[in-house]
Formats: C-alpha cells, structure tokens, sequence
C-alpha cells in the first residue's frame, strides 16, 4: 500500500512541474516577444539609415553633374537669346538657331512635375506624382568629367559618349507602388534611363537667376531664363520604414506634413552655384 506522505509528494511534484512549465512558457514568450521588438527596432533603425544614406547619395550626385553644367567649351554662345516670340525671331533673324536647336543647346533645363523630353529640347512630359526633372548638360571633356578605362567622357550611367556634348536627365519614377527611385537618363550609347537611388520619392527644384531676391519653380521660367540661372536650390524627399505611430516632416517648401502611411520621410536639401552660367556676360 502507498502511504499518504508519498503520494503527497507526487501531488506536490506534479504541481511544481506544471507551475515550473507555465512560469518557462511565459518567460519564453516574453523574451520571444523581446526579441521581436528589438528585431523590428533593429531593421527600422537600419531602414532610417538607408534612407539617410539615400538622400545624401541623391544630392551628391545631382549637385556634382549640375556644377558641370554650361561649360563653356560646348556652349560658345555665339549668339545672343532674345526675348522676343519664336515666330518673331523667325521673321526678325531667318538665320537665328530654330526653337528647338535654341532649348537644345540650353545648359540647364527643368520641369515643375514632369520630366524633360529627350526628343523634343524644351518640353515636359507631366506625371502623375509631385516631382520635378531636371536636365544638365556639358561638355564632353574626359579631363573635367569621368573617364571611361578607354578616356572616354562618360554619361551618368557611365555610358561613353562620342558627341561634343553630355546630356543628362534627372528624375523620380516608380517600378512599383512602394520602390520610388532616383532615375538618370544619359546619352551614351542610347541606353535606357536606370534606376541610380532607391527610396527617393521626390524630387524638387528651385532656381536663382541673377539679381533675384527669391527662388522660383521650372513654369515660372522663359526660355532667357534658363541662360540666367546662378543657383538651384535641390531637395529630395526620402521613404523611410513605417512608424509604430503617425508621423510628421518637413516637406521642400518647410511645412509640417503628416505621413498618411506612417513612413518616417525626410527632406534633404542643397544649393549649389552654377558656375558656368553666362549670366551677366551675355
């Protein structure tokens, strides 16, 4: 027969084991649960320093081929831009450059919420999203620019280009919904335009032409304009990881906006000097 004191130390066995269980059970939980927090803490940290990451690259690499642009070794400037209508110069100067050899050979061209056209110097295919395109264009100098091994001038794709002139055209487009990227579009070889940054969702421009007080968007500009231009001022909105909470940053313009999709954004700005402008010496 078992006596009552053994099988109260069974009873008291069983009991420590299934209370020894649930308290191992909760402790794993808890520290499973830890480790899913600290995780996602962890990858929303890196995400945030990508995208910081992102933002500088974007800049350094629009300010660099926008300091190129106009050098004066592909742009003579042997004539002098009027301010007066196309079919006025038609009639005027029979000899004058046509309007579209005129934007083709402009040093800086942009557009307010769309992207310069390769074809057709001078116009602006819209988008659909609230970003702007630029394009740069310069000398093609193996000395001042980047070589290709065989010193060739490249392109931004690093494409080599065999004309006089480097053409290149900056913007933000979507392969998707959530990859908005930083797209340059060159003219070496005719390669397609190719995604350069990742995470860029918008690109914003502003242009100080000479004697001005205040800078103005791409459709406040006359084809002289562009001839004027002394600064840009750039900025690009990065897209970050979602928050655990709504969020809000400052936009290009400096107002406060709320993150509808709770990604952490932050707009990255520069201005940089066109030092090759002939404002003032045309």
């Amino acid at each position: 027969m078992i006596s009552m004191s053994r099988m109260r130390d069974g009873g008291h066995t069983l009991v420590e084991w299934l209370l020894s269980s649930t308290i191992g059970l909760m402790l794993t939980l808890l520290l499973a649960g830890a480790y899913g927090t600290l995780s996602g803490t962890a990858g929303r940290v890196d995400e945030t320093r990508r995208a910081a990451a992102a933002g500088q690259q974007a800049l350094e690499i629009i300010v660099a081929h926008a300091r190129l642009a106009g050098m004066p070794q592909a742009f003579p400037r042997t004539w002098r831009a009027s301010t007066a209508s196309t079919s006025t110069r038609a009639v005027e100067a029979p000899n004058a450059p046509a309007a579209d050899e005129t934007m083709r050979d402009l040093p800086i061209f942009g557009c307010e919420r769309g992207i310069p056209e390769r074809e057709q110097a001078g116009r602006c295919r819209a988008v659909m999203h609230d970003s702007d395109g630029v394009v740069f264009r310069y000398a093609a100098d193996p000395v001042a620019i980047w070589p290709s091994k065989d010193n060739w001038p490249t392109d931004c794709l690093g494409q080599n280009v065999m004309g006089d002139t480097i053409a290149v055209h900056f913007y933000v487009q979507s392969r998707t919904p959530d990859q908005p990227e930083l797209y340059c579009r060159g003219n070496g070889h005719e390669v397609a335009a190719q995604p350069l940054v990742d995470g860029i969702e918008q690109l914003r421009l502003s242009y100080w032409l000479a004697g001005a007080h205040a800078a103005v968007r791409a459709s406040s500009l006359s084809e002289p304009d562009w001839r004027r231009i002394v600064a840009i001022d750039v900025c690009v909105v990065t897209r970050g990881p979602v928050a655990m909470r709504p969020t809000a940053y400052l936009d290009c313009d400096g107002n406060r906006v709320m993150s509808a999709d709770r990604r952490v954004r932050t707009a990255w700005m520069r201005r940089v000097a066109i030092r090759n402008t002939v404002a003032g010496g045309t």
